[in-house]
């Protein structure tokens, strides 16, 4: 390479200087680039022998998968999960209940604990006369019934009753001086009612258990005997609660008030009431089972 500068620059050592530099740049360039071309090719070499062996592994790892694949039963060791059944969606009949037209069918539905329909009814109770201010009046009343539905029924009354004068009529006499002779008090009565049933429900004291009771209305006639011994037509309206024992006998709350007019010891007319309020036991026949 310098033979080369001094025979293209021999007359002029200026040139031939430059030239002996460039020539020394262009050996240096060459030596680096044939230096990073070696390096180069060595991690080429690397990175395939790293990529290759890479490959291996996989191509080991599938190999390895697809073995056991074959030995494992991927069907019996698969979890499987409970099925639920569905359950049919059951229809309501309502033809029995649009079929039903008598009371009694209903009484069944409705799952009455003391029923009334056609049963005799007998009760036996005591009476005490309420807004009575000059005698005390007390006694025994009986009543025989007989229900036709749960509703209505029908019902025969005696009474028989005692009286005693109070302080009050002996005041009149010994400080006034004032005959009480006029008064007059019910001492018995003979009658008949209509009465009809309009609340029926259940009450219960400390829970301890349910008791059936119906409330009910009545209205009848009848004669009222009076201490004169005189029988007036009388009529009444009466409003009372029965409450069930058993499904066979019950006890009875009653309050009637008796409307007449009758004739003193002086026979002269007048207008009376009377305000009984009665308690009751009593039962039913025929006689009904118990609901199981």
């Amino acid at each position: 390479m310098p033979r080369l500068c001094e025979i293209l620059f021999e007359n002029h050592s200026s040139q031939m200087q430059e030239c002996y530099n460039t020539m020394r740049i262009t050996k240096i360039a060459f030596l680096y680039i044939v230096i990073s071309s070696l390096g180069v090719s060595n991690a080429w070499g690397q990175t395939t022998t790293t990529s290759s062996s890479a490959e291996e592994q996989d191509i080991d790892v599938d190999v390895v998968e697809r073995q056991l694949e074959k030995e494992v039963d991927f069907e019996t060791t698969r979890l499987k999960m409970p099925t639920k059944a569905w359950k049919v969606p059951q229809t309501v009949d309502y033809s029995k209940i649009l079929s039903l037209k008598s009371y009694e069918d209903m009484v069944a539905i409705q799952k009455n604990y003391m029923p009334l329909t056609k049963r005799f009814q007998g009760s036996l109770g005591f009476s005490w006369l309420t807004n009575d201010n000059f005698y005390t009046n007390y006694g025994f009343e009986g009543r025989l019934g007989y229900h036709l539905d749960e509703m209505y029924g029908l019902e025969v009354i005696y009474s028989s009753l005692n009286s005693q004068s109070t302080y009050k009529v002996e005041d009149l006499k010994t400080k006034q001086g004032l005959s009480v002779t006029s008064l007059v008090t019910p001492k018995s009565f003979l009658g008949a009612s209509l009465f009809f049933s309009t609340m029926y429900g259940k009450w219960s004291v400390n829970n301890r258990s349910i008791t059936a009771f119906n409330i009910y209305q009545s209205l009848g006639a009848g004669k009222m005997t009076t201490t004169s011994g005189d029988a007036a037509d009388a009529f009444f309206f009466g409003l009372g609660q029965m409450t069930s024992l058993s499904r066979n006998s019950f006890w009875r709350v009653d309050l009637t008030w008796y409307f007449y007019n009758t004739t003193n010891i002086n026979q002269q007319k007048q207008d009376a009431n009377s305000l009984f309020l009665t308690v009751y036991w009593g039962g039913f026949m025929p006689k009904v089972g118990s609901r199981q």
